[in-house]
């Protein structure tokens, strides 16, 4: 999120990226006093720019990406008097009405004469009549549109809607007035709340209301009730149907509000793929708000967790976003995988969560060919540097488990014995041959040429048999990415004595000491 800042004479550009959402207030002031060198965080507080409303936890959602803010000391701020109607966004405060006829109220009976009550502080009489009406107030207007109707004598509000309006300004129930003319005085208005799924939906097509329902959905789908009346409403399609028009902080909000709901399995498993499209296409846009990418992530891989075939929908979903892109699963992986750069924990979190998602919905012969992709993609290096960082708990969780579903596949291999009837085997083991010598032509399958390469015998099948052909995994590892050092070992192994242990043999056992 970018924020420009004032304070006094100078105006800083700054970039925060909230540590919950909705984000803390708190955290927030304290990041730019720090910004301007000021240790005294209580002291001071944030406004608008435009009306110098005061930033609270109530109306939070003023704060947008690329709002301006100004920084103020607490002292500074002008306090709202008693009675006094405090102009908010999206409201208005309503005067009194003057043409009401009020009478005087009745002298006190007494036999000393009563001196004329002072015009600034009339002494009210002890007779149930109306007191003398004040001056009337001003009448404060907002810029933005008022969501709720102006009349003093009647007012609507959407079911569910609460705050929407001020109360009647001529009603005298409540607390006794504390001066002349209390009763015909106005309150500020109630900050606007929903109090059901049906209030905040039917609310998403008023443009003064809408960023506030989709805030306020996240907390009406805490249960499961509220989350299948959603559902039966419509609500992940009438959320849809908004977002062609939404950005910043708002679509975060849409986004936030279908992820609520998609705690419930039933919930994930009925949304659109429409939705799916839309959010494979947005966790590769790199300009998009943290909150947006990692909320997108977050439903990806709650769907692939929760659908029997997540996982093959996902990439079929997205090659038909990108019919001429070969290999589609290299491409949405190098999307995925671009996010473990990120420089938002939240987002390396959730791309990492997502990876595991579709490793744990991958049937194990599509394993080897996912973690071969992701090998092409150089996942590992990215990992580590994840590692070396600062990272939080649960983003080590992470890397725990992608390290369970690597351990998973290579048991998996370790049981698949080398058959010299599999074409796949005996293309794994030309390509050790050719990588390790690819000038030197092989004369024959079986051959006195394998020790060179340091096997025991003329056919190389037989010394896979204690890890199968993980085995021969490693020595393909070995001569793809440490190729020059490899050769080297071999050829200093020509003339093995009987006391060298051949190259092949000795790096098969070694992996079997690294599993075991």
């Amino acid at each position: 999120m970018k924020l420009s800042v004032q304070f006094n004479d100078k105006t800083k550009q700054i970039t925060y990226e909230p540590a919950s959402d909705p984000l803390d207030l708190r955290d927030l002031t304290q990041r730019i006093c720090i910004q301007f060198s000021i240790t005294s965080f209580s002291d001071y507080a944030l406004t608008t720019s435009t009306n110098g409303t005061l930033i609270e936890r109530s109306n939070l959602f003023l704060v947008t990406d690329g709002c301006h803010l100004i920084l103020k000391p607490r002292s500074t701020i002008p306090q709202p008097a008693t009675g006094q109607s405090v102009p908010t966004l999206g409201s208005s405060s309503v005067a009194p009405s003057a043409t009401t006829p009020t009478p005087k109220p009745a002298p006190m009976p007494s036999a000393v004469p009563t001196p004329a009550p002072s015009v600034t502080t009339p002494k009210p009489a002890p007779t149930p009549s109306p007191a003398p009406a004040p001056a009337p107030a001003p009448v404060h207007t907002s810029t933005s549109p008022s969501p709720m109707p102006t009349s003093p004598q009647s007012h609507t509000t959407s079911p569910g809607v609460t705050g929407a309006t001020s109360p009647n300004p001529m009603s005298t129930s409540g607390s006794t007035p504390t001066s002349p003319g209390a009763q015909q005085q106005t309150t500020s208005p109630m900050p606007i709340t929903f109090t059901s799924v049906e209030s905040a939906l039917s609310s998403l097509n008023d443009l003064s209301l809408k960023k506030k329902a989709l805030f306020h959905l996240k907390d009406l789908l805490k249960d499961e009730t509220s989350t299948r009346r959603f559902l039966e409403k419509d609500g992940i399609r009438l959320i849809e149907e908004q977002m062609n028009d939404l950005t910043g902080n708002t679509m975060a909000y849409a986004l936030i509000a279908i992820h609520s709901a998609c705690q419930y399995d039933f919930a994930t498993v009925s949304l659109p793929m429409t939705l799916v499209k839309r959010l494979l296409v947005m966790i590769a846009d790199p300009n998009l708000i943290p909150s947006i990418t990692k909320t997108c992530l977050s439903i990806l891989t709650q769907y692939c967790t929760a659908k029997p075939n997540g996982q093959r929908e996902l990439f079929d979903q997205y090659l038909k976003l990108t019919p001429a892109t070969s290999g589609q699963y290299q491409t949405l992986y190098a999307n995925i995988l671009a996010l473990l750069s990120s420089s938002t924990v939240d987002i390396q979190l959730n791309a990492l969560a997502l990876i595991n998602g579709t490793l744990a919905k991958s049937q194990s012969d599509e394993l080897i060919t996912v973690f071969s992709k992701l090998d092409e993609l150089d996942i590992n290096t990215k990992l580590r540097r994840l590692y070396e960082s600062n990272v939080s708990h649960e983003l080590k969780k992470q890397l725990y488990v992608y390290q369970k579903h690597k351990l998973s596949l290579i048991k998996q291999r370790k049981n698949v014995s080398y058959s010299k009837e599999s074409q796949d085997h005996e293309a794994l083991l030309m390509k050790l041959w050719t990588t390790t010598f690819p000038s030197v032509k092989l004369e024959s399958r079986v051959s006195e040429q394998w020790k060179i390469l340091g096997f025991q015998g003329t056919d190389p099948a037989t010394d896979f048999r204690g890890m199968g052909v993980f085995g021969l995994d490693n020595l393909i590892y070995i001569a793809e990415n440490h190729t020059e050092q490899f050769r080297k070992l071999i050829s200093s192994q020509v003339e093995r004595k009987e006391r060298d242990y051949p190259v092949a043999v000795a790096g098969i056992n070694l992996t079997q000491m690294h599993v075991l």
